[in-house]
């Protein structure tokens, strides 16, 4: 339930921040979307919807990398769960914790699903920052927003590799692992932050990490951006809005990557994403019908994305919390 008040309360905020920002009324934000092209809207949702089957592929990558390529159904599966996960647990990290379980279903030892969790991250957080570049040199912004998009994208690539370095070049796993369980359970409820042992020691030295296979998760990760730029574009094209496809990838993808990385706030950033999408659209010079694109393109997402995350929402999902909830209650009895 609380995750549908959360949500609400976001659409509340993108509904009060349209109206400040482009005067723009509820009514008049139905009436644009009312007008919107449907085969373009057609075209959107297909485009939208191959980025999980690609996502797939950088999470595939990111196993070949450190142990053994998953098979694509496997992988499909595993990332379909964990993006539903965001919808359902919108707790920071949890779907990293998600990862880290199911490489380990999958036969990962702990240290090979943690190095493979951070590479899917890694090689993630490198292609937003390629494409933060693209971005600031291709468009106009303004200085505040330029420095915005460039110092997030540097910061979450060099966490990343931070976090890959610490966990390969440092012996004293233990006390990685304290920081991440201060972490956790800072971030998530205790019966989340369970499932989380300080006691593991996560050490990377002894795995071979195949660096090819780093290289095909980025480049794959980079198409996936495009894709997503494509389909934000084709959503505003379908209000008669030419943002041009270095703005949508600004837009549509930047933007959604970087709350993306970040720790959630809400069930899939429904209501934050949108926020920032629009201030965003204010500060690149859009106004009046520009208004409605965040909205129709969260319609895009859910009737792109929904249909393939349902299924592993009702399986595989649960499974994860049932063992959440498991660890927690025999913590709670050995305590």
């Amino acid at each position: 339930m609380l995750p549908v008040i959360v949500a609400v309360a976001g659409l509340a905020t993108y509904f009060a921040v349209a109206k400040v920002l482009f005067s723009a009324s509820v009514g008049s934000i139905a009436s644009w979307l009312c007008r919107a092209s449907v085969p373009l809207l057609l075209a959107a949702i297909a485009t939208r919807a191959s980025t999980a089957p690609l996502e797939a592929l950088v999470f595939t990558s990111s196993a070949a990398s450190v142990k053994k390529p998953l098979r694509f159904p496997l992988s499909y599966r595993g990332i379909c769960a964990s993006l539903a996960m965001e919808y359902v647990l919108p707790f920071g990290g949890l779907t990293e914790v998600y990862k880290v379980f199911f490489y380990t279903r999958c036969g990962f030892s702990l240290n090979e699903a943690v190095a493979a969790m951070f590479v899917h991250r890694l090689a993630l957080s490198l292609s937003l920052l390629v494409m933060a570049f693209v971005v600031s040199s291709s468009v106009e912004l303004e200085a505040w927003l330029r420095l915005a998009v460039l110092a997030t994208s540097i910061a979450l690539a060099a966490s990343n590799v931070a976090g890959i370095a610490i966990a390969y070049f440092r012996r004293s796993g233990a006390a990685l692992g304290t920081w991440a369980e201060k972490i956790v359970s800072r971030l998530v409820p205790k019966s989340i932050a369970s499932y989380v042992d300080s006691s593991q020691v996560f050490e990377f030295r002894q795995i071979d990490v195949r660096l090819g296979w780093v290289a095909a998760a980025f480049a794959v990760a980079c198409v996936e951006h495009l894709a997503i730029a494509l389909a934000g574009y084709l959503t505003a094209l379908s209000l008669g809005i030419d943002l041009g496809f270095v703005k949508a990838l600004l837009v549509f993808d930047v933007i959604q990557s970087i709350l993306w990385l970040l720790p959630a706030v809400t069930p899939g950033s429904i209501g934050v994403l949108e926020t920032v999408q629009l201030a965003t659209l204010k500060a690149i010079g859009m106004s009046g019908a520009a208004a409605a694109i965040p909205l129709l393109y969260r319609i895009v997402i859910l009737c792109s994305m929904l249909p393939q995350l349902m299924p592993m929402l009702v399986t595989d999902v649960m499974s994860f919390v049932k063992s959440m909830e498991s660890r927690a209650t025999r913590g709670t009895q050995v305590a």
